[in-house]
């Protein structure tokens, strides 16, 4: 991903020569179009009072969504908008229970099925 003004390499918040970037990556960001390349952190991890309708709007034109949201929930991202799913979307599509009896399916349109 691109750099910010600061060095920042994307969305993940970490400098360009951070020994640990190549691990903090998903898969995901191997891709030259992904749709979050080159955008601030700040858009995927907003502040209090900030909602993630800009992330989501990122997310839902990035051909890649499907591929970042199995990544988030199988490193058991805990922050941020991933995969076009907030924390708290994601948290009821994790596995259930110790023995991880399979995710919860997912409404039409990758949002979480309440019901």
């Amino acid at each position: 991903m691109a750099a910010d003004g600061d060095g920042v390499a994307g969305v993940t918040g970490r400098k360009q020569n951070d020994p640990l970037s190549a691990y903090a990556l998903p898969p995901v960001s191997r891709h030259r179009d992904i749709a979050c390349a080159g955008l601030p952190w700040q858009v995927f991890y907003p502040g209090p009072g900030r909602g993630f309708e800009e992330a989501r709007q990122v997310c839902g034109r990035c051909r890649h969504v499907e591929e970042c949201l199995s990544w988030a929930l199988e490193s058991g991202q805990q922050h941020g908008m991933w995969g076009g799913a907030s924390p708290e979307e994601r948290e009821v599509m994790r596995p259930l229970g110790p023995r991880g009896r399979g995710r919860r399916p997912l409404a039409e349109g990758g949002r979480p099925n309440r019901g």
